[in-house]
Order: C-alpha cells, then structure tokens, then sequence
C-alpha cells in the first residue's frame, strides 16, 4: 500500500492472478466476476467505486503492472477526484 498525502490518494496492490487490461472497467459493473461459478458475487469492486463516487472520490485500476507482465492489479482510490 502506497499513501501518497501531497496528491491525496492510496494504491493498494495485491499479488492475485491481477485483470486483463481489456477488462479493466468491466470490473467494476455489477455481478462480473472473474472467480469460479459459487466463489464471488461480482459486487465488491461495483459497490467500492459507488461508494467513492458518492464522497467525492475516485476507484480506478491503474496501469502500472506490478505483479504479473500482462495484467492489473493495482487500485487507485483518489480522494478528491470529483471536488472541482
């Protein structure tokens, strides 16, 4: 987890099998999942970028590829995305 205050946000990153590029908003519509039938409900990434968007924040999955060469899985949750 990187906390960076001068441009008020947070990058998490975990060392899951990460996201395909191509699939990078589809993640966060509801009930789309890349787990197994029965293993996830596809509303957790939906329900964080709700949730940021209504206090004026902004979730979004960052380019940088930390962990896997060809695919995502680091978030950005910028704090004052919508305050203009």
């Amino acid at each position: 987890m990187i906390i960076n205050t001068k441009v008020r946000e947070i990058q998490v990153s975990d060392n899951g099998p990460g996201i395909p590029r191509e699939s990078r908003e589809d993640m966060f519509q509801p009930f789309v999942t890349t787990k197994p039938p029965g293993e996830g409900k596809g509303l957790g990434l939906y329900i964080s970028r709700e949730i940021a968007h209504y206090h004026g924040a902004e979730l979004v999955l960052s380019d940088n590829r930390t962990v896997h060469k060809n695919r995502l899985n680091t978030f950005i949750l910028m704090l004052e995305a919508n305050q203009k």
